[in-house]
């Protein structure tokens, strides 16, 4: 019930009672394998809430519970990642939020970058964003146009990831925002929009 009201609250925008109500429901059942759906949309709406509110310390908390239970995929902890990477960057610690990013997309199998410093190498965004202009160009525009849908699900949740990452770092950080565009442009023609 408190599920539903929270889920209401966030509706009209009432994002301290939403979560308030989250947080009631989310404390009294603390059950992820009896309840897991539950916990997990709970979960979800205490994150967004609490980082809307200003309230870090219950953001990283539900956060750091949601990557410790939610064991079905990667799919279940995206919201989790998400605002923990909006709440990194908005306390001006940018690297910690790629990194964080960095691990999300390592355990997606989507690793394209071989360490974590990488992403500060400028020959090697300048590289990559030269190869990615090359295929653009190799591309026509006929053929891009007729991409197929994006299937696969694991690309669907690392381009995900990746769209949350530029939305927040892009301002902060844009070697590595060049790096995620260009992967993102890379899985586009290999494997669909």
């Amino acid at each position: 019930m408190n599920l539903r009201a929270g889920n209401e609250c966030v509706d009209m925008s009432d994002f301290l009672s939403a979560q308030k109500y989250f947080l009631a429901e989310f404390m009294q059942i603390d059950n992820w394998q009896s309840n897991y759906d539950l916990m997990l949309s709970l979960a979800n709406g205490l994150c967004i809430a609490s980082y809307v509110n200003g309230d870090l310390h219950t953001l990283l908390a539900c956060a750091k519970e949601v990557v410790q239970h939610a064991q079905k995929s990667v799919q279940d902890k995206l919201v989790a990642y998400s605002m923990n990477i909006k709440l990194l960057v908005s306390q001006g610690c940018q690297a910690e939020a790629i990194n964080s990013v960095l691990r999300g997309l390592n355990k997606l199998r989507e690793a394209f970058l071989q360490s974590d410093s990488n992403w500060s190498d400028l020959d090697a965004v300048k590289n990559l964003f030269f190869s990615t202009t090359q295929a653009l160009e190799d591309a026509s525009n006929e053929a891009i146009k007729l991409c197929p849908l994006l299937v696969d699900k694991r690309k669907m949740r690392a381009m995900k990831l990746m769209v949350t990452t530029f939305k927040n770092i892009m301002q902060s950080n844009l070697a590595f925002t060049v790096l995620i565009s260009c992967r993102m442009i890379e899985i586009t023609l290999n494997y669909g929009t």
